[in-house]
């Protein structure tokens, strides 16, 4: 890491010497490559916005539109699901923001980051780089704790379900659903991939598209919950962790 963080402060130092620049600090060059990073994330933006919502869309999955769910937490940056499942609408949380052109370059919302390198107390004493981390952008970008909200319901739901089975010495069903489709599992969005999945109650879909697929899914969730609670959760007699392979996808 550290030979990497060199490497960009040699090309850094480079560009700032033809502006004629006397001095530069580790600040200047954070301030000049997190905007830099702005720049590339409203290029982005419009990318998004006004090329890919606009291609045809021409299939749909199966297994989407027969899911009921009482809530949407969506990593897309596009409105194109809610398009193609007007049921997702009304209850659909954009945790990195959504694409939307006709506002100001300043207010967008879309957070494009890494995730927690540093382990330990090491992640409090080294913060110089947390601007380019995903929960940091998810504050600064103020992109809303709605899905924590529904969480808090279905933890609560159990909760309810649970007290009345331990009253006649029961083991409580699990009564909460989670559906993931069409998301990697990478670690940087572990932090929300660890809160939506470990409560006490639910229970993980994760769709696949192929084997492959499928093997990514597990090598990242591995790095997520860790290679013991990934076997206990997915390989047990109940398995809160299920892996479902997609139907084929239909003509709209």
């Amino acid at each position: 890491m550290s030979e990497k963080i060199q490497y960009f402060w040699s090309l850094f130092y480079v560009k700032i010497q033809q502006g004629n620049v006397q001095k530069c600090t580790w600040s200047d060059f954070i301030d000049k490559t997190y905007q830099d990073l702005q720049d590339l994330v409203r290029c982005l933006e419009i990318y998004l916005d006004d090329c890919v919502t606009k291609i045809p869309i021409t299939c749909y999955s199966p297994d989407i539109k027969e899911l009921e769910c009482g809530s949407i937490l969506s990593f897309n940056y596009t409105v194109i699901p809610v398009n193609i499942y007007p049921s997702l609408n009304t209850h659909t949380h954009y945790i990195h923001g959504c694409a939307e052109t006709k506002r100001s370059a300043e207010e967008n919302n879309m957070v494009l980051g890494i995730n927690e390198y540093w382990e330990g107390n090491d992640k409090n004493t080294h913060t110089n780089f947390n601007l380019y981390k995903k929960f940091v952008q998810r504050i600064i970008k103020e992109t809303g704790i709605d899905y924590k909200k529904a969480l808090n319901r279905m933890v609560l739901d159990y909760n309810v379900v649970k007290t009345s089975y331990e009253r006649v010495n029961r083991q409580p069903p699990n009564c909460n659903n989670v559906y993931i489709f069409g998301h990697s599992l990478d670690a940087t969005d572990g932090d929300v991939l660890r809160e939506v999945m470990q409560p006490d109650g639910v229970v993980t879909t994760i769709f696949y598209r192929d084997k492959q697929q499928q093997a990514n899914q597990i090598a990242n969730l591995s790095k997520v919950l860790g290679q013991e609670e990934l076997l206990q959760r997915a390989f047990s007699v109940s398995p809160t962790i299920i892996f479902k392979r997609q139907i084929d996808m239909e003509k709209l």
